[in-house]
Formats: structure tokens, C-alpha cells, sequence
């Protein structure tokens, strides 16, 4: 029994607060070694997030021709409650001042994303107010 007791202390010695948070500093502490003190290396400055709000509208530059972009706009259907994308023509030139460019492939990620909401058969049943 003795030397059951013994290992199942070194086991909880083992377990214990102190020595869960020094392995976690010292992991923490070789991360900030490797990644050279927490200096950024980004060599552009444009935002990584670009998140287009519901009513915005924005400059998408098409794909096969940097010339042409076509502007996006994203509106709430008042009767089934889920978001629509409208697209213009293209269009020729450089974008007006004042509205954001976004990549194609993220405009459609968000609207995707933000249209995931309503999963109902039946939007509105007997009896339910519209939105």
C-alpha cells in the first residue's frame, strides 16, 4: 500500500495548478521566441476583414478584367426576411471616392454567411404578424 500511495502522490504533484501554469508560461514563452517578440511582418496595410454591412453599397472589381468593376448591394426581403444581393452592369473606370472595393469572393462568403438564418418550411403561420 505504501508504494501505491507514493506513486499516486507524485501522479497529483504532477497535476497540480503551479505546475500546469509553469508548463503554460514556458509554452507561451517559446512561442514568443519563435515569432520574433511579437513584431508584425505584414508588408501591406489593408484591413483583412472586410465585412459589408446590410444597405452598403460597394465596388466589386470583376475577375477577367481589372478595367470593369460592378457595384453590390445587399437588402433584406421585407416578406420572407432573408438577404438579396443586386449587382449592377459592369461598369468601366476607376471607383467613385468614398466606396470600398471588396473581392468578389468575399462579398459572396458574407452574403452566404449572413443568409443562414431562416431554416422555417412555413415563414409566416396562421395567425403571425409579418416582419
Amino acid at each position: 500500500m505504501k508504494g501505491a500511495l507514493t506513486r499516486f502522490r507524485k501522479r497529483q504533484a504532477c497535476k497540480s495548478y503551479a505546475n500546469s501554469m509553469a508548463v503554460y508560461e514556458a509554452t507561451l514563452q517559446k512561442l514568443v521566441e519563435v515569432n520574433g517578440e511579437g513584431k508584425s511582418y505584414r508588408q501591406d496595410n489593408d484591413s483583412l476583414n472586410f465585412k459589408v454591412r446590410e444597405g452598403e453599397v460597394v465596388a466589386i472589381r470583376c475577375v477577367d478584367n481589372d478595367f470593369y468593376y460592378v457595384t453590390g448591394y445587399i437588402k433584406r426581403n421585407q416578406l420572407t426576411g432573408n438577404l438579396e444581393k443586386f449587382l449592377s452592369n459592369p461598369v468601366m473606370g476607376t471607383t467613385p471616392d468614398g466606396m470600398r472595393e471588396v473581392p468578389a469572393e468575399i462579398f459572396l462568403k458574407q452574403f452566404r454567411e449572413m443568409n443562414n438564418g431562416n431554416f422555417r418550411a412555413f415563414p409566416f403561420a396562421q395567425g403571425e404578424p409579418m416582419p
